[in-house]
């Protein structure tokens, strides 16, 4: 059974030469298909060239290759290509913008909205609707499209690409577990996703029995295997083949080429490469690549290589067991690579493999790939090893990481043969590769010193694998990291300066009477004199110009509360609007929702014009009318969620608030379970802050592990973050399908499910520090959030933490004053520094 793949046909791209050579190509498919018939035909992206092109016209020359063939055009398999999509939808690019700072993936139909073009064309070839994920079984071939463009954007597209959105799990059902060959097409190599996406969408592969992949989009044709698209416990060599086709098109950079697959009777894949020569003819393409030996890829050639002597591995405990052997090889052979996390191994005099290399410096090429010491994958390959997995054992070991990888760039030879790159790459294996030998070690769960190591011969087949690997990260790896540490990796120092969000409450009245708050909710008092709408709007101005001034890059963040911010729409909306035009990227409006929408009703204009950076954060405590009257004293749970499925509809972004009791506690899955199911972005869960003993707080730590245990057992992905980016309290978080379940447990005892906070040298003279003497003395309930968030009570009173009567007022100020202020408000976030509370530490030890 036989198949044609094209790609990147970029028909408004057009030259003598392409014209000629899509002419010729109509040719050649006629005299293959009377030589064998032709099946399929696969056309992997970018029809359109920019997203642009005559429909038909693309329709009608699709339609010549499907005559070609002798097929009719439902068997063109089509997928789209990045020139496909526009690229000029704002609010599509906005929510794609938001994945790639925050991880939740939008919408599909957001996606789709740049799929005009596309969509009319794939309706005019299949003549049915375009959906990205689908099958389509030819005979006994299963060939499934993988739409990889859902997120494509911009010329930053490489290491953000994602395909795991909940359709592509809704396709497993419908690929069924039969004999058939199953093929992956799509438009991006597997190479372009987030490398943590892409490792998740190989496993994919390998649990659908997917046999190859086919993708387009390089303009180079060739063919690389799947290293992690193996069945578990399996070996890189068994991975899944992804071949890439180049384009259609003659240029400075490309010339036209296609493929002919074929299943053998033994259902073993053949592929030819032919491409478009000088002479105006489309022949084999002998000699370029050496996958193609003479044009021509048998995965025949591959049968029974894994029982080849080669392919045997010799086996050492640990790394420190081949430090002769390498040492030895280095001193013959021509270069030496590694990648892995740190490279400790090639600091100067700190192993005899170092020492030989430097004994050498200037008669062999060293390459070293290491971690990017601010990697997400750094804390993901440390959180998997249960030694490391708490929070504060992570960042010790992170910081000796981050140390060892500045000295090693820092003392770094600076010589012609010697290069050191930084890599963001998923931390599954390290390896040293020399002319006669690759040695790798898989990261286990157990600290790196303790794995083994595995030497394969250069003539093996993972030998060659690793050094493809090894020569494509180098091309994408950094020259340097940034000399700024990232807030997320403040810990990293001693002791580090805060960039806190700003709270403003704007009122202290309520529409509930919930019993866990206390008098005038956050604002911890009545305030009766509101601060006036100008001074607000002068301290969001204040703020915004000091973030300008320092030359912050975290994300500039304003939440806003009460009591119930929505008793005061008017106040509310000119606030929302100036945070907007002052740059705010992100807007957190804190609501109990019964006024919801009210409000919007009455001005919709306002609410549509920041909903792309508006989050709702709604509190939603119990589904049970009983239990929600009992905690809020209020009988609008009924109004409360007909509001949310209102702004649901809406399309605004909606995260639940749930402050745990003992009433509502076994509710809190039935809650998520609500989220999830209309795709919120999630739900926060917390326990009472009892405001330095103002409030009782009910016990409920037993029944949170509970929940993390259950979460744990259902396959929760889980990870952790600080409230607000390394400040406040460490949280879990636990995701489903892209919806977030977050636990802020402010129990401010050793008990705590997030003992984690972070302090300021400022809180260190507060009654409510953990190791003041009224603390220590039982006389004061310690603080139960640390330090995060500058904020103004609904009174004017700015401070850097609610818990302190700040003397700092803005009521009244004008623009230079409040500026003034908030300056010196903000020298209160300096020297900041992380403290858990089951440590048992001096004072002195925490700073």
């Amino acid at each position: 059974m036989r198949w044609v793949v094209l790609s990147d046909l970029h028909m408004d791209f057009n030259n003598c030469t392409t014209e000629i050579a899509r002419n010729k190509l109509i040719e050649k498919l006629k005299c293959e298909n009377d030589s064998d018939n032709i099946s399929f035909v696969i056309i992997t992206g970018d029809c359109f060239h920019r997203n642009k092109g005559d429909v038909k016209e693309i329709e009608l020359f699709i339609s010549r290759i499907a005559k070609a063939c002798k097929i009719s055009k439902k068997r063109i398999i089509l997928c789209p290509g990045n020139h496909d999509v526009s690229r000029k939808i704002s609010d599509r690019n906005i929510k794609i913008q938001d994945y790639r700072n925050g991880g939740n993936l939008p919408e599909i139909t957001d996606c789709l909205s740049a799929y005009g073009s596309f969509e009319q064309l794939y309706a005019l070839v299949k003549g049915q609707k375009y959906s990205p994920f689908s099958v389509q079984t030819i005979n006994d071939i299963n060939v499934i499209s993988v739409d990889s463009c859902l997120l494509c954007m911009d010329e930053n597209d490489y290491g953000h690409i994602n395909v795991n959105f909940k359709e592509l799990n809704n396709l497993s059902k419908k690929i069924k577990k039969d004999d058939k060959f199953n093929i992956v097409v799509m438009h991006h190599g597997v190479e372009w996703m987030q490398p943590y996406e892409g490792r998740r969408f190989q496993h994919w592969l390998a649990d659908n029995k997917v046999r190859l992949v086919i993708c387009g989009h390089n303009h180079a044709p060739g063919m690389n295997v799947l290293t992690e698209a193996i069945e578990p416990n399996g070996i890189p060599i068994s991975g899944i083949q992804q071949f890439t086709c180049g384009c259609a098109i003659h240029d400075n950079y490309s010339k036209p080429v296609f493929f002919i697959g074929e299943m053998t009777e033994n259902k073993f894949v053949k592929m030819k490469l032919y491409e478009y020569r000088d002479d105006s003819n489309w022949k084999i393409a002998s000699g370029n690549l050496r996958d193609f030996p003479d044009g021509v890829y048998n995965e025949s050639n591959l049968e029974g290589l894994i029982n080849n002597s080669y392919d045997i591995p010799y086996y050492y405990k640990t790394i420190f067991d081949i430090d002769d052997i390498v040492a030895e090889e280095i001193k013959t052979s021509t270069f030496l690579n590694f990648f892995g996390l740190r490279g400790r191994t090639f600091l100067k005099d700190n192993s005899k493999i170092a020492s030989s290399l430097y004994d050498k410096e200037n008669e062999i090429r060293f390459r070293g790939l290491v971690s990017d010491p601010y990697s997400i994958y750094i804390e993901k390959r440390l959180r998997s090893v249960p030694k490391f997995a708490p929070q504060s054992k992570l960042e010790e070991q992170w910081k000796i990481n981050y140390i060892d990888i500045k000295k090693l760039r820092d003392t770094f030879p600076k010589n012609s043969t010697w290069r050191l790159r930084f890599h963001e790459q998923p931390l599954l294996f390290r390896f040293i590769q020399t002319d006669y030998n690759v040695y790798i070690g898989y990261y286990a769960k157990e600290p790196s010193s303790k794995s083994p190591m595995l030497r394969y011969s250069n003539k093996s087949a993972i030998y060659q694998n690793l050094k493809n690997f090894f020569e494509a990260g180098w091309e994408n790896g950094k020259t340097n990291f940034s000399p700024t540490i990232p807030d997320r990796c403040s810990f990293i120092l001693d002791k580090f300066d805060m960039k806190p969000s700003l709270v403003i409450n704007l009122d202290s009245l309520c529409n509930m009477d919930c019993k866990y708050c206390p008098e005038g909710g956050e604002n911890l008092k009545k305030c009766d004199d509101l601060c006036g709408i100008e001074q607000i709007k002068y301290l969001l101005t204040a703020y915004s110009n000091y973030y300008k001034e320092k030359k912050w890059t975290e994300k500039k963040v304003v939440r806003i509360t009460g009591g119930e911010p929505l008793l005061d729409s008017q106040r509310l909306l000119c606030l929302l609007q100036h945070a907007k035009n002052e740059g705010y990227e992100k807007i957190v409006l804190c609501t109990n929702g019964i006024l919801l929408q009210e409000c919007y009703e009455d001005n919709s204009e306002i609410w549509e014009s920041v909903k792309s950076i508006l989050l709702l954060k709604i509190s939603l405590d119990s589904l049970r009318s009983d239990v929600f009257k009992e905690i809020t004293r209020s009988k609008d749970l009924n109004i409360v969620i007909n509001n949310i499925l209102f702004a649901k509809r809406k399309n605004f972004k909606i995260e639940l608030n749930f402050v745990a009791t003992k009433l509502n506690v076994s509710e809190i899955r039935d809650v998520y379970d609500f989220a999830h199911e209309l795709n919120l972005v999630g739900l926060k869960v917390l326990t009472v802050n009892d405001f330095g003993g103002r409030i009782e707080s009910d016990d409920v730590e037993k029944e949170l592990s509970n929940l993390i245990s259950s979460l744990r057992n259902d396959n929760f992905v889980e990870t952790g973050l600080y409230v607000h980016n390394n400040k406040g309290i460490y949280m879990k978080r636990f995701i489903k399908d892209g919806c977030t379940l977050t636990i802020v447990d402010h129990m401010n005892r050793e008990k705590s499910v997030t003992p984690r906070r972070t302090y300021g040298e400022v809180c260190q003279t507060c009654d409510f520090y953990p190791d003041s003497y009224l603390v220590k003395s039982g006389n004061v309930k310690p603080c139960a959030t640390g330090i995060m968030s500058m904020t103004m009570r609904a009174d004017g009173v700015l401070s850097y933490c609610r818990m302190i009567d700040s003397k700092m007022n803005i009521s009244g100020k004008n623009k230079s004053e409040i500026q003034i202020i908030v300056e010196a408000m903000l020298k209160n976030f300096d020297n900041c520094y992380h403290y858990e509370i089951e440590e048992k530490k001096n004072n002195d030890e925490k700073i």
